[in-house]
């Protein structure tokens, strides 16, 4: 694991002050009680003063102890507390606390908001404005457009510690949690007006993949699509250009529909349309297997919804593959589990109703599923705040009013030590400004 050292500004960071507080071995230990913190003599039953207490300094802790303590903290804090003292700093870089902090953190998502309503345009620079919100921490970063153009920013979530913004053939890496960022033009133009590409993490070897399709010329078969790759490991940034995409030798036969969910070290797309695959077969969502570098298909589980047009998502659930199939009548959405990616065995897991969510309108609602967090499917259906549905009672719950809007993109990101490595002058971004505070 890495540091969360990078384009964060260090110079405008201040270091709490070491702590002094010692902890005493026996006294007061009820919850928010500090008199055991004092270096002082305590005076038993008879008023005879005792011996002075024992006193344990916080670097005295058990390693165990200071592991559950600051695995409990945002990384953010962590990085500022690594300049208190060399044994803070030795702690909180040790891999098997790192882990230990990932386990934490994946219990407990944040949420990324890229606004793009008419309300934060700024002249000639433009602003769109990347909102990090998890419970009391409300944090921004801005994406500024210089001297270009207002158009629409694509955000390619890893449902993992990263997240990443496509512009007009830029694609802009993000660690929300620590401010660095990796910008690298696309290694081939598309000549598509879609973005169609894919961004995960592959645990097993600690790398992020940026799988892009395009196709080069008008003149080219639809069939020609073809696959570059770049793979984003730890401290990669200086590294990083325009030349470190490889392209593959297999290309995609059928156009696909937008943005790839990466799946243990699969990239699932939904097929454009049925037409396009031979025989009408009801193999309609593609794959690419990131190990063999080929594509495939898949059967869908609910290929009738999908030739009656019914409005489908892919996401990761759980960790599985997941089909999100919204009907209008009746008003619900069916949630596929992939369980068997090998003999391709669906199981329809949850059946939503939608017309039990507050503020639904048949019409006008747009229901995108975000993920899945302690019980519940986390829904953003273009409210001010996010509804969470509850999979074992069926009965939806609202969050806390975020003032979201209806055309703000979203998604769940887990904190992430993950370092993208510090960047020499010559990569500061031209097209992209990245502000953390």
């Amino acid at each position: 694991m890495g540091s969360c050292g990078g384009s964060v500004n260090s110079n405008q960071i201040t270091a709490p002050a070491r702590p002094n507080a010692t902890f005493s071995q026996v006294g007061d230990h009820r919850e928010g009680s500090t008199s055991n913190l004092h270096n002082q003599d305590t005076v038993n039953p008879t008023g005879t003063p005792s011996n002075i207490l024992k006193q344990t300094e916080f670097s005295d802790l058990p390693r165990e102890t200071l592991f559950n303590i600051f695995s409990r903290l945002p990384i953010k804090l962590l990085c500022r507390s690594k300049c208190v003292s060399k044994d803070w700093l030795d702690t909180i870089q040790k891999p098997l606390f790192q882990e230990m902090h990932l386990e934490r953190a994946t219990k407990n998502p944040r949420l990324v908001v890229l606004d793009q309503s008419d309300d934060v345009f700024d002249g000639d620079n433009d602003l769109q404005v990347v909102r990090y919100l998890a419970d009391a921490l409300y944090v921004h970063f801005y994406l500024r457009l210089r001297d270009i153009t207002r158009g629409y920013i694509h955000m390619l979530p890893s449902w993992f510690g990263l997240v990443c913004f496509y512009y007009r053939g830029v694609f802009l890496v993000v660690n929300p949690t620590s401010g660095q960022f990796l910008r690298v033009q696309e290694g081939n133009h598309c000549i598509s007006d879609e973005l169609q590409a894919a961004f995960g993490y592959i645990p097993e070897t600690d790398e992020y993949k940026l799988i892009h399709l395009f196709v080069r010329c008008p003149d080219e078969k639809k069939t020609d699509i073809h696959c570059e790759i770049l793979t984003i490991t730890q401290h990669c940034g200086p590294h990083i250009n325009q030349q470190s995409w490889r392209q593959i030798d297999a290309t995609c036969p059928f156009l696909l529909c937008a943005n790839g969910v990466l799946v243990n070290s699969k990239s699932y797309w939904l097929v454009w349309s049925r037409s396009e695959h031979p025989d009408n077969s009801d193999e309609l969502i593609a794959y690419l297997d990131l190990e063999t570098e080929t594509f495939g298909f898949i059967t869908h589980p609910a290929p009738t919804s999908y030739t009656e047009g019914n409005v489908q998502q892919l996401m990761k659930f759980d960790g599985l593959l997941c089909l999100v199939d919204r009907f209008e009548e009746p008003c619900k959405a069916d949630f596929w589990v992939l369980k068997d990616p090998v003999e391709i065995v669906w199981e329809m897991k949850y059946s939503m109703d939608l017309e039990m969510l507050e503020g639904f309108d048949d019409e006008l609602t747009e229901i995108k599923p975000l993920g899945f967090l302690k019980g519940e499917i986390v829904i953003n259906s273009g409210q001010e705040r996010l509804f969470y549905w509850n999979v074992e009672t069926g009965e939806f719950r609202g969050g806390e009013d975020r003032g979201l809007e209806e055309d703000n993109l979203l998604a769940l990101f887990v904190e992430s030590f993950f370092d993208l490595g510090r960047y020499p002058q010559s990569h500061i971004l031209y097209d992209f400004r990245l502000n953390f505070i």
